[in-house]
């Protein structure tokens, strides 16, 4: 456990140190503000299966106008060793904002698949997540497919009571099949504070910093990000008494 642990931190670092160099290239680099507000929900079906629910509501300049609406939906696969697998689908609606907006608002429609590993050193838990994302994009020239990795390494540390922190660094790299793609497409670099409002859901408020660069090669934004975030995760799996009835299982 501390071994997988420790390769998946020295990979997180090694992908920081890249990030770090290419920060440094020559680029016309935009400063926002903005915020996040998200909804996301994993619920068990059965002992093999669940659901996947988001939204995210991504506004610009404090709040004030839009950035970007998100909606994902998915179908989550659990093995009995805890690996997670999740087939899902996005639509995503960009807008104009910002010092290097674009032309007009844009739909996208995204199909997507992740893998999670989840481990615990000490009292801190860990988890890895995999993504890759086929996405139709809307352009001036009409619908074009691109593709995306994504790795995110996060941790959550409690603290008191209902209180914990939450950390985590996600890197975007583009997949493409053109020469002149580019590799870096983004890296988010997150905390915040959590409060474990149930059993079921818990709150999170904090800071997100999402580095974009452009396709153009000659853009950059930077975008400091105020975030809350709602987390549920329902059981909704079924037992069976001593009576022979199924009830819903105990919420954990």
């Amino acid at each position: 456990m501390r071994k997988t642990v420790r390769t998946a931190a020295a990979s997180a670092c090694t992908l920081l140190l890249f990030v770090a160099s290419e920060l440094q290239a020559q680029r016309e680099v935009a400063s926002q503000f903005h915020s996040w507000y998200n909804y996301f929900g994993n619920h068990r079906l059965n002992e093999h299966w669940g659901l996947h629910t988001e939204y995210q509501w991504r506004r610009e300049n404090w709040g004030t106008t839009w950035q970007q609406s998100l909606a994902r939906v998915g179908v989550d696969h659990f093995t009995r060793r805890g690996t997670q697998f999740t087939l899902g689908y996005g639509w995503i609606r960009s807008f104009p904002y910002g010092e290097q907006p674009i032309s007009y608002p844009t739909d996208e429609h995204r199909i997507w698949e992740q893998v999670i590993r989840r481990h615990t050193l000490g009292e801190t838990q860990w988890q890895q997540r995999f993504r890759l994302e086929q996405r139709s994009m809307e352009t001036s020239e009409g619908r074009v497919w691109q593709h995306r990795v994504r790795y995110r390494l996060a941790c959550k540390i409690p603290i008191q009571g209902s209180l914990f922190l939450a950390a985590y660094d996600e890197f975007f790299a583009h997949a493409g099949w053109r020469k002149d793609d580019l590799l870096l497409d983004q890296n988010r670099l997150s905390a915040t504070v959590g409060w474990q409002l149930s059993s079921t859901a818990d709150l999170q408020v904090g800071y997100l910093n999402q580095y974009i660069w452009k396709t153009n090669g000659r853009q950059a934004e930077n975008n400091h990000t105020f975030q809350v975030a709602i987390t549920a995760a329902l059981d909704l799996r079924f037992r069976t008494t001593a009576a022979g009835s199924n009830v819903l299982r105990k919420v954990r």
